[in-house]
This record gives structure tokens, C-alpha cells and sequence, in this order.
């Protein structure tokens, strides 16, 4: 809500497959905050993915990343405007394997390269 109250254009993006906020489980999407919120609930989607796994594994992981890029790069070239999106990423951190994937999730979406440069905000 204080991204709105501050002016800008915000979305979100929820990567996190087993605990969706936007839609269901299983699906990777992202939609436009278009006022303030009191739940997630109140964000339309843009746009699904359909990955169907709540925990992929191996190579799926790498879809997922990129996947993510994908939306981004879809949503971003609808909304020119768009000034913050928002990543609820999953909560696979506590291990060699969840630290090595997530740098990798960060470096695939590749927060920088955008002609706009959104801010970018990831938490899990």
C-alpha cells in the first residue's frame, strides 16, 4: 500500500507454486495493484502459467525462472508504466540447493536489463 500511496505503478508477481496468493496452485502469475489492498484477493490477473507441481524439481526449476521472465517481460511491455513489481518468490532457502536456485531465479529474471528499469522487490 505505500508503493500506491507514494504514486507509483505496481504489480505482482507470485512465483510461489504451492502457496498462491493470486490464483491456484500450480500456476505462476502476475497482475497490476491498481489501488491500496487489504488482500491479495483484490489483484486481477494478467496473466497465468501453468506449471502443475506444487515442488518441481530438477530441470522444472528452471522453467519456473524462466517462466517468471517471460510474464515480466510480457506484463512490462503492456504496462510501459509500471514502476515497482513485487516477486513472492517460494520459500526454498535453507539449503545448498534452495541458495543456488534462487541466485539463479534472480539472475534469470535479471532485474536490470529492462529498458524501464522497474524496481524490483523479492521476498518468500
Amino acid at each position: 500500500n505505500n508503493i500506491i500511496n507514494e504514486g507509483l505503478k505496481a504489480a505482482f508477481l507470485d512465483s510461489d507454486l504451492g502457496q498462491q496468493l493470486l490464483y491456484l496452485p500450480t500456476t505462476l502469475n502476475i497482475g497490476d495493484i491498481k489501488e491500496g489492498l487489504v488482500s491479495s484477493a483484490e489483484i486481477d490477473t494478467d496473466e497465468t502459467v501453468f506449471i502443475g507441481s506444487t515442488f518441481p524439481k530438477a530441470n522444472f526449476k528452471f522453467i519456473v525462472s524462466q517462466s517468471c521472465k517471460n510474464l515480466i517481460n510480457n506484463f512490462i511491455e503492456r504496462h510501459k508504466d509500471t514502476d515497482v513489481i513485487l516477486i513472492d518468490s517460494d520459500g526454498w532457502i535453507r539449503t545448498e540447493a534452495g541458495i543456488v536456485y534462487k541466485n539463479f531465479f534472480i539472475d534469470t529474471v535479471d532485474f536490470f536489463s529492462y529498458s524501464q528499469s522497474p524496481f524490483f522487490f523479492l521476498y518468500n
